[in-house]
């Protein structure tokens, strides 16, 4: 991975699918299946468009929400 690289991925993206891709197995995810799953759980509710959270060395930014 490029430093500075971007990725736009659904929400509804496995969540173990992102981290095979970014080599991030070691990170510790809880009981989600999802990268939304991952981002309500990291916030501790539901996300609004420039919530921002840590993915291990990657941060994942929400552009939109869909109801």
């Amino acid at each position: 991975m490029k430093e500075g690289e971007n990725f736009r991925v659904n929400g509804l993206m496995p969540l173990h699918e992102l981290r095979e891709k970014l080599g991030l197995d070691s990170l510790e995810i809880g009981d989600v299946d999802t990268i939304s799953g991952y981002v309500i759980q990291e916030l501790g509710r539901f996300p609004r468009p420039g919530d921002t959270v840590d993915l291990g060395s990657y941060a994942v930014r929400v552009l939109s929400v869909q109801q």
